[in-house]
């Protein structure tokens, strides 16, 4: 019998548990979208009908989610190097709540004004991030981060929650950030004090940038271990611990700039002791290459076989 490692038994329990306590929180921010209640409403709102902190946390998550827009244009300004009159003005509680327009500063404090308000202890955390589209964290300085979220205390037990993120629709991914759990968060949040990473064992920012981002969709679709790349002589190996579900299938392709990919060719697929390793000829692909991972799964529906992709799973650097 197969063993499934206790972080992502946690992930698959915790997955089907989100999704049920969260379906009646998120028909309560249904609910507020049609009112067009103002901040202090919202939040009275809230706490008359939830008396529950972890529940009250999840409602204004959602509700950032569905209300806030990233506010693209302001952030290539604060890449070029915005002011501070104007990044605080622009990212002002009540003027992000009017605008319904923010970047990671203003989603993080508003987070914070609407838990605070509650009685709900909530810090912004400040650090680097990687996603699908930047899966690589480029490390300046200590004084340089890119992004920034919250930790919040509930039931005298710290959290880790990206409202920036709640705006996310891809499969699981609105459920993942909100509780991450920190084995998990730090593939793709590194905070610059060390205390939030929430780990008995925290990760060096050495390690972080040596390690591979994983979308939480590698996880949510029943994947149950990080992949890990190895190498001889002749041969890569991408190796992960093998679906319990014989219809998911693990595709690779390849790129020299990570921008163009083509299928990876002559693969030769291994499985033993429970562990499936993807064998590729080391002179199939360039020296330095990119592998993107998708994952297909084969359902039975109406009598027909139809395949659903997972487009951009995980995004590895050789």
């Amino acid at each position: 019998m197969t063993r499934i490692p206790l972080i992502a038994l946690l992930f698959l329990l915790w997955t089907n548990i989100a999704f049920s306590q969260t379906e009646s929180i998120q028909k309560l921010v249904e609910q507020t979208n049609k009112l067009n209640l103002n901040i202090n409403e919202l939040k009275e709102f809230a706490e008359s009908h939830i008396s529950d902190d972890y529940e009250l946390a999840q409602f204004f998550y959602y509700w950032i989610g569905d209300n806030i827009t990233y506010d693209a244009y302001i952030f290539e300004k604060f890449l070029d190097g915005i002011s501070d009159e104007e990044y605080s003005r622009t990212q002002d509680v009540f003027q992000v709540f009017k605008r319904k327009m923010a970047i990671c500063g203003g989603y993080t404090q508003l987070y914070n004004w609407f838990l605070n308000e509650v009685g709900i202890e909530s810090v912004k955390v400040r650090g680097y991030i990687r996603h699908v589209k930047n899966p690589y964290a480029q490390y300046q300085s200590q004084h340089k981060y890119n992004h920034a979220w919250n930790a919040v205390k509930i039931d005298n037990k710290w959290i880790l929650v990206d409202p920036t993120w709640s705006t996310i629709n891809k499969t699981g991914s609105k459920e993942f950030y909100f509780d991450m759990h920190p084995e998990m968060a730090i593939n793709s949040h590194f905070p610059r004090e060390e205390k939030w990473q929430l780990l008995e064992e925290p990760m060096t920012i050495s390690e972080f940038k040596n390690s591979n981002y994983v979308n939480p969709t590698w996880f949510y679709v029943g994947y149950t271990d990080v992949p890990k790349i190895t190498s001889d002589n002749n041969y890569y190996y991408f190796s992960f611990r093998s679906h319990p579900n014989s219809k998911m299938s693990v595709n690779l392709s390849h790129s020299s700039d990570n921008e163009t990919f083509k299928q990876l060719a002559g693969i030769t697929p291994i499985k033993q002791d429970g562990i499936t390793s993807y064998r590729i000829n080391k002179s199939a692909i360039s020296k330095h290459t990119y592998l993107k991972v998708n994952v297909s799964e084969l359902k039975l529906e109406n009598n027909n076989f139809l395949r659903k992709t997972y487009q951009n799973v995980i995004n590895i650097r050789i």
